[in-house]
This record gives C-alpha cells, sequence and structure tokens, in this order.
C-alpha cells in the first residue's frame, strides 16, 4: 500500500507560485508529496518519447528546471533534481528510445554495414573482453562478389547507441571516433591518428566465406589512446587508436556486412590497466600551457577528477586565475568550482576530509556538507548576463576570475562576479575549525595562473 502516491498525483499540477490546480495552493501550503512529483513529472515528461518531438536533451531540461524554480517547482527539490542530473552524465534516467531492444540482442542481421548495431560496450580502464560468432551470407556472398566481414563502430553518445541523422545525433551529442573492421582495416572519423599491427598470423589455415569464425575482442582505454586487438582462428590484429580528448566516453558498438553475427557476450574486469599498458602515438592535448602562477596550472577532464593545490584561508585572501571550459564542454556546470574543506594534512583526498562548501561559477551551490557547515547562496544577474548560452560561451572563450574570502573564525564569506552572475555565499562552520582550505576544481575546464594575494 502506498497511500501518499493518491495525494500527490491529486496536488502535482499546483504550482509554487500559486497559480496551479486543482486548488490553486502555493508554498509549503501544497503536500510535500505533490512538490516532489511535480519536479519528477516534469523530468519525466520532457525526458520521454512523444508522438510529436524526441526526448529533451538533458541539459536542456536542467535550464528547464532552474528557469521554473520558485514559479512552478519547490526550489528545494528542483535543486535536488539538478543534482540527481548532474551525477546521471550518461543520462541514464531518460526513457529509451525504440532501439533499446537492441541492447538486449546477443545476434545481429548485418546486409549493408550498420544495417544493424548493438548497443555500445563501454570502454574504459576496466578491460574488456568481446566474444562472437561470425557467420557469411554464403550464398548471396558468392553470387555478388561481396565477402562479409564484422566491424566496430567506436563512439559516443548520450544513449550508448548509433546515430546517423539528425535530429539524434545533436540532441544525443553522437560523435564517432574510427570503425574497425576486424581484419584492420580502420576509418578514423573523429579520433585523430591509429596504428595497426597484425600481431600473429596462422598460415596453416586460411580465412574462407564459407566458414563461421569465432572472434575475441580486447578493448582498454587509457586517457586519450584505446587499444583493440582483435583474434580469431586464422589471425589478431592490434589497433591503437589517439582519442582527441579525455572527457568524451567510448562505446563500442559491433556491427558487419554480409554477415550474421551471433553469440555475443561482454565481460568487464574489474581490475584497471596503468598508464604505459597502451603504447602512445600522438601527444596528449593539453590546455593548462599558458602562464603558470602561484600553483601549477590544473585540466579537469571530468566531475572534479582534479584539482589545484590546497591554499589555506586564515583570513581575506583573493584568488585570481584564468578558467576555460574544454572544446568538449557542453553543459552550464562545465565551469570553476571552488572547495573549502579542511583535512588534518591539508590536502583534499588526506584523513578526516571534511566539506564545508562547494560552489560553482554558475552560481549554484549543492549542501553536501554532512551537517557540518549552513550556506547562505545568493545569486544575482547583472546586465553583462543575456542567457546561459552566452555564458558558456564566455566561458568557452576564457575568463579571468576573481573570487575573494573573508574568514571570521568559523565563518567564511565567498564573493565573486562571473559573466553577470554575481555570487555571495555565506559558509557557517558548525564546529570550531582552525585550519581550512580551499582548492579550485571542476569539470572539463582548463585552470591556469593562478594567482593567491592577501586583502
Amino acid at each position: 500500500r502506498m497511500p501518499y502516491l493518491g495525494i500527490g498525483a491529486n496536488f502535482h499540477h499546483e504550482r509554487f507560485d500559486g497559480i496551479g490546480y486543482p486548488e490553486g495552493l502555493k508554498g509549503e501550503s501544497i503536500p510535500e508529496i505533490g512538490r516532489i512529483l511535480a519536479v519528477a513529472d516534469a523530468y519525466d515528461a520532457m525526458s520521454s518519447m512523444r508522438s510529436y518531438r524526441n526526448a529533451i536533451p538533458q541539459q536542456r531540461i536542467r535550464e528547464e528546471l532552474i528557469r521554473h524554480s520558485g514559479t512552478q517547482f519547490d526550489p528545494d527539490y528542483a535543486k535536488l533534481m539538478q543534482h540527481l542530473i548532474d551525477l546521471d552524465s550518461e543520462y541514464q534516467m531518460r526513457e529509451m528510445t525504440d532501439t533499446s531492444a537492441q541492447s538486449e540482442k546477443t545476434a545481429l542481421e548485418c546486409t549493408a554495414f550498420g544495417s544493424e548495431v548493438s548497443e555500445g560496450v563501454l570502454i574504459n580502464s576496466n578491460p574488456t573482453v568481446i566474444r562472437l560468432t561470425y557467420s557469411p551470407y554464403k550464398r548471396e556472398s558468392m553470387e555478388t562478389g561481396l565477402s562479409g566481414m564484422p566491424s566496430l563502430i567506436l563512439f559516443d553518445s548520450l544513449d550508448a547507441k548509433v546515430y546517423t541523422e539528425e535530429p539524434y545525433v545533436s540532441d544525443l551529442n553522437y560523435f564517432e571516433y574510427a570503425t574497425i573492421r576486424f581484419d584492420g582495416k580502420t576509418v578514423l572519423v573523429g579520433a585523430r591518428e591509429y596504428r595497426t599491427d597484425v600481431v600473429e598470423r596462422n598460415s596453416a589455415e586460411t580465412d574462407s566465406i564459407e566458414q563461421d569464425m569465432h572472434y575475441e575482442i580486447e578493448a582498454i582505454r587509457y586517457g586519450d589512446h584505446a587499444m583493440f586487438t582483435v583474434s580469431n582462428e586464422t589471425h589478431s590484429v592490434k589497433v591503437i587508436l589517439a582519442l582527441p580528448d579525455k572527457t568524451r566516453f567510448l562505446y563500442a558498438g559491433i556491427t558487419g556486412e554480409n554477415c550474421r553475427i551471433s553469440e555475443i557476450t561482454v565481460q568487464k574486469s574489474e581490475n584497471e590497466i596503468g598508464e604505459n599498458v597502451i603504447p602512445r602515438i600522438a601527444e596528449e592535448i593539453s590546455y593548462i600551457t599558458g602562464p603558470s602562477g602561484d600553483v601549477p596550472n590544473v585540466q579537469i577532464d571530468g566531475y572534479r577528477t582534479d584539482a589545484t593545490e590546497p591554499v589555506p584561508i586564515r583570513g581575506n585572501i583573493e584568488i585570481s586565475f584564468h578558467t576555460m571550459s574544454l572544446p568538449t564542454a557542453r553543459l552550464v556546470w562545465h565551469t570553476s568550482f571552488v572547495d573549502i574543506f579542511s583535512s588534518d594534512n591539508g590536502r583534499v583526498d588526506g584523513p578526516n576530509h571534511k566539506e564545508y562548501a562547494l560552489i560553482r561559477l554558475d552560481g549554484e551551490y549543492w549542501d553536501d556538507s554532512d551537517g557540518l557547515a549552513e550556506n547562505d547562496m545568493r545569486v544575482t544577474k547583472s546586465d553583462p548576463f543575456t542567457d546561459w548560452d552566452v555564458w558558456k560561451e564566455q566561458n568557452k572563450k576564457g575568463m579571468d576570475v576573481r573570487v575573494r574570502f573573508e574568514r571570521n573564525g568559523n565563518q567564511i564569506t565567498t564573493i565573486t562576479e562571473n559573466g553577470g552572475v554575481a555570487i555571495h555565499n555565506t559558509t557557517t562552520i558548525k564546529a570550531d575549525t582552525d585550519d581550512l582550505y580551499v582548492i579550485l576544481t571542476g569539470d572539463q575546464v582548463a585552470i591556469t595562473n593562478v594567482r593567491i594575494s592577501a586583502v
């Protein structure tokens, strides 16, 4: 029994500003379950396929939640939904498209190349082994003179599927790296470079369009390089790819031409590979070669994957730096963050680490302090701010930022203004804490020329 669902169903069309229905309730007079379901229902409606439109991209849903926070939606639950979206980098909460049935397929019927493609297998630093059986279309191949061949399509998209037509390509951020035929022939699309080596060949046997083949594909990725080793009864081919960045996901979709592919299985190791397993064939792309300041520059390829060295907050200080969103950045929160914390050794990964405030330059704050602190965030927008699309473009071009920290005992006030977004946040730490630190981090952003000065 779930008695509260009836209440939620009745009141989830009420609006926080009081102009909803059925009773025109306002603010917290709306039952809590109704305020929760209002946000959840809006997300579900926007992220689902409709006969008149496709599912709306996740970043646009997020901006709609921000736009209507405090009017249509309870701001607390809208903010919680925004945080869930932030964590859902692969858009797993969305309704799957009508191609989702491919995820359950263990067999494909491939006439032309790409006529059927499996759902993508995520390739990362955990070694992945894909096994399959290839069966040529014997009669058709012999009559047309076309030999069959399995292939991999290497790509990224929000729902791990291959797309060739608009609006899916744009809406689901489809990006293709390359295609690899199982004979080693590789076609680059978005990858920078590749190297193919025949690792082994058994000359006692020959390929034949008349026989089935059992293939094993070993795939790994580290940073901006990936390696695929394709083996069957007759040969083994190794392909190394230099990817254009570290930030996008890498999926491998199985397809082919003039063949049947069956008995597809995927196994992924729990152990991650190290840096030197894949030979580097191209230089690492860096966006932090500019001027360096009081602490080393840092490139943050994913959500908080790196950070600057900690800076003590012992009085009033100001930190200036240059921030630039990486070329792959597409979302409002792909920007720099300010993180205020304490730990026994002053390191962000140190013992007894406690985080008190995480403030993004777009003016959002997620309270993950576990009750250790209270944050009073005030955000205003001035004339330089027009809309978030312009603000995102400013971040991509790069901005010079100044952040001021005013400390009074266990209270720290953080003040900054960038692109017309002014932030004033007061953090009150509940327990006495002598040593406080701040780091700069973010998501898909380069931070350079960091300068620290006393105020």
